[in-house]
């Protein structure tokens, strides 16, 4: 059984709404019912325990396994009842970026076509999954307006550029959100991997931080024709939450040699300015890097990093 729906919000808001019980309260279920969570661990081997509470007034106990998360692209659970419930399926979440907007599938797999048949005559499963994503792209359409307005990218530049000297380029921007979070953002893989690529088609496969004064970093993003292309790089000073220095290397150099990267992190009435500032081996390598598609990588990388950080407080506020 297969549903989808085209949502007017980007990929990482619709999946927080998968992944906070706030949130799920809000649209979990048919049309006349609520859900309650008594546990919640969304990581694969993790389970999720809820109640269904019916408009006839009856209780309905849940049990979810997660067996895959692939934030923001994909979550894969088995459902498989509590007591005497008697559904069990196994169901693929996949959460397509389209730009600013979000094709989510569901693809809920039986047992056996018996089993699908009983549950759709029985308990009408068909008719409560788009009633379900009826009600979440209305949830949607409320909690969205709340995340545009909050959205500091429509309200000033997106970046500083400077140029300290011959050899060193510094880019400043503003994001809406604490610097303790937004430190997180950089240095902790699981966030790390939501949003930092440029291009859609270069999206990021691997990332290792060892976040000590010389440990490493590996990122690692992949192209569907091109292959893959790799950086790695060495922390040489981290003041948590203000500083990180490290080197940076493409397996392919083509910056000219090694680059040393000084990212600071400053806070002031809420929102962070985060200021990185790349030295490169010479002025020919920095002024080379910056006749290529770099800054536009960077401010792509840096839109999703928004989404992320302003969906993540959507999801504390809730």
């Amino acid at each position: 059984m297969v549903g989808t729906r085209v949502l007017d919000a980007p990929r990482t808001l619709v999946f927080a709404m998968w992944s906070d019980p706030k949130h799920l309260a809000q649209w979990w279920g048919p049309n006349g019912f609520s859900t309650t969570t008594n546990t919640f661990d969304l990581r694969p081997g993790g389970v999720w325990r809820f109640v269904m509470h019916g408009p006839d007034g009856r209780n309905y106990d849940n049990r979810i396994e997660f067996e895959e998360v692939v934030r923001p692209e994909r979550i894969v659970y088995r459902h498989r009842g509590e007591a005497a419930e008697p559904v069990q399926l196994r169901t693929t979440v996949t959460f397509e970026d389209l730009g600013g907007r979000t094709r989510l599938t569901l693809h809920a797999r039986f047992p056996s076509g018996k089993a699908r048949d009983r549950v759709i005559g029985e308990f009408g499963a068909d008719r409560g999954m788009v009633q379900t994503l009826a009600r979440l792209a209305e949830y949607l359409g409320r909690i969205g307006k709340a995340w545009r307005a909050n959205s500091a990218r429509h309200l000033m530049p997106k970046y500083e550029l400077t140029k300290p000297d011959q050899r060193a380029l510094t880019l400043a921007r503003t994001f809406e959100a604490p610097r303790c979070l937004v430190f997180d953002a950089f240095t902790k893989p699981e966030m790390v991997k939501q949003w930092l690529w440029g291009p859609p088609e270069w999206p990021m496969v691997h990332c290792e931080i060892d976040l000590r004064v010389g440990g490493k970093l590996r990122y690692v993003w992949r192209h569907v024709t091109r292959g893959e292309m790799g950086m790695s790089g060495v922390f040489h000073d981290i003041k948590v939450p203000e500083l990180l220095v490290n080197t940076e290397l493409f397996d392919e150099d083509w910056t000219g040699g090694e680059t040393l990267v000084t990212t600071t992190f400053r806070e002031h009435d809420g929102r962070t300015v985060v200021s990185a500032t790349v030295r490169y081996a010479s002025q020919a390598a920095r002024d080379g890097a910056l006749k290529t598609d770099m800054l536009e990588g960077w401010s792509q990388g840096h839109d999703r990093l928004d989404e992320m950080l302003t969906a993540l407080g959507a999801s504390t506020a809730q």
